[in-house]
């Protein structure tokens, strides 16, 4: 190898700058290599590429040498120095390392770098002579380019695929804060995300060492007053600041063959806002039910004051109607037996009429109402049909009976004329008496609430004129009042 001695200086400068960059970019490949998906702690492709790398060092190792003007060429470490021709057996070793893999994985590209690691041995080299010089620049120039080529495809995949330095970086971008210590404390790992968290509860930026965090953390949350501060069962959680409150946990976690502490804080912000807007809106539901109690029981008490309304009613014109008759037929002179056989009859069934019952006949009761005041001498005339809408014709009637009592009790009436009839979007009633006028104004005492009662049920409406003849007039829409509408 003394032939590398005739170089001029320039060319030795740039062997040895080229030999350590490409051992500097080689050593960089072997650890992508190491650090990507999968990769397994040793295989020979990786053994391979760390020969390579032992040959850069040797080849600038010998650039150096020749630099220096040793004489001889040396791989120096310190105070020990070994001939670097010996050493190049490794070469040797390579080369057939590179033949059978690029067999296995039929890779012929690399038959370039084999046969120029089985030129640069100690046999090949006594051959070459004078041409040793020429091998060494050729050998700085194609690991140059290999060691380039293999550094940009590096990067490539490392940006394509996910390796173990990606994933420590993707740790470290997390948004939950993670920190990993040893069981005396060390930490060992933490990410940016909880050294901000720590640090905003007062921590020191450079933490090295978690003995006693989780006891200060504890302890914040028990001094704090309301708000999201609290020790759960599954973690301490805190208010970081008035935007961002954490939920810190620890256990334990096996990396490698041995456990570690870990500790996380989860960023809690949006579920915190969510159970607050549940609160307020369960506090919202518990007030709505409260008034929807309290408007069920005034719902309660209508219905009952309702249904002790109607009971009234439905007392005043059953039992108005049969005292009417009773007292009309007691003031008869010349009563007749077979008429008092009839009043004692209606007068026995006062009680059963007074229940109401599921389905009322409104023209059955009309008839009946006819036939009832006929035994008393009044006649009711009735002209046009009663109303196609059942509960119509039922107030109707209720009216028609409530008027024909007033005429009998209080107009001393002979005749009540009915009049039915239909205007455009109502039914109409009117109902006149040949009894005496009515003298001064007209007190409603229970029977007229009681008729006004039943036509408001249906949407109608009750109007009266005293004048002579007494005249009762009311009026209710055809169709059927929907929920909610004026009446």
């Amino acid at each position: 190898m003394g032939f590398l001695f005739e170089l001029d200086t320039p060319v030795i400068v740039a062997l040895v700058v080229s030999f350590y960059v490409a051992a500097g970019g080689q050593l960089l490949h072997v650890l992508f290599l190491s650090t990507r998906r999968g990769a397994r702690p040793f295989s020979l492709v990786k053994l391979y590429e760390v020969l390579l790398f032992v040959h850069l060092l040797l080849a600038a190792a010998t650039a150096n040498s020749v630099h220096s003007g040793y004489g001889v060429a040396l791989f120096r470490l310190k105070a020990f120095s070994f001939p670097i021709e010996s050493l190049l057996w490794i070469d040797a070793v390579a080369a057939l390392l590179g033949l059978a893999l690029a067999i296995a994985y039929r890779r012929p590209i690399m038959t370039s770098e084999i046969a120029l690691m089985a030129l640069i041995t100690p046999p090949s080299i006594d051959m070459l002579g004078h041409l040793v010089p020429y091998l060494l620049i050729g050998d700085a120039a194609f690991f140059v380019f290999r060691v380039g080529a293999a550094l940009t495809l590096d990067v490539r995949a490392g940006r394509r695929s996910v390796s173990r330095l990606s994933i420590i970086d993707s740790i470290r971008a997390l948004p939950e804060g993670v920190i990993c210590a040893d069981d005396e404390g060390r930490i060992l790992f933490m990410n940016e995300s909880m050294r901000s968290c720590l640090t905003a509860l007062g921590f020191a930026g450079d933490l090295a060492e978690t003995r006693g965090v989780w006891d200060d953390l504890e302890e914040m949350a028990n001094k704090a007053e309301g708000g999201a501060d609290a020790v759960l069962p599954e973690g301490i959680r805190l208010e970081i600041s008035p935007d961002e409150t954490r939920l810190f946990m620890r256990d334990r976690v096996r990396l490698g063959h041995k456990e570690y502490r870990r500790m996380v804080a989860f960023d809690v912000t949006e579920e915190e806002s969510i159970n607050s807007d549940i609160e307020r809106m369960n506090h919202f539901l518990d007030v709505a039910n409260t008034e929807l109690v309290a408007a069920v029981e005034n719902a309660r008490e209508v219905s009952r004051n309702e249904a002790i309304l109607r009971m009234r009613s439905r007392v005043h014109d059953t039992v108005g109607q049969r005292l009417s008759i009773l007292h009309r037929y007691l003031e008869d002179d010349d009563p007749d037996p077979e008429k008092l056989a009839c009043v004692v009859d209606l007068a026995r069934t006062v009680v059963e009429d007074l229940a109401e019952p599921d389905d009322i006949d409104a023209e059955g009761a009309l008839r009946a109402i006819e036939s009832s005041f006929s035994l008393v001498g009044i006649v009711i005339s009735v002209e046009g049909p009663l109303p196609c809408r059942s509960e119509v014709a039922i107030a109707f009637v209720d009216v028609v009976r409530e008027a024909a009592t007033n005429a009998a009790k209080h107009g001393q009436a002979h005749r009540v004329d009915v009049s039915l009839g239909e205007s455009p979007g109502y039914y109409t009633l009117s109902v006149q008496n040949d009894g005496a006028a009515a003298r001064g104004e007209v007190h409603e005492g229970t029977g007229f609430p009681s008729m006004r009662r039943a036509l408001a049920r249906v949407g109608g409406t009750l109007s009266i004129v005293s004048t002579s003849p007494f005249t009762i007039e009311a009026q209710a829409p055809c169709a059927p009042l929907h929920e909610g509408e004026d009446q």
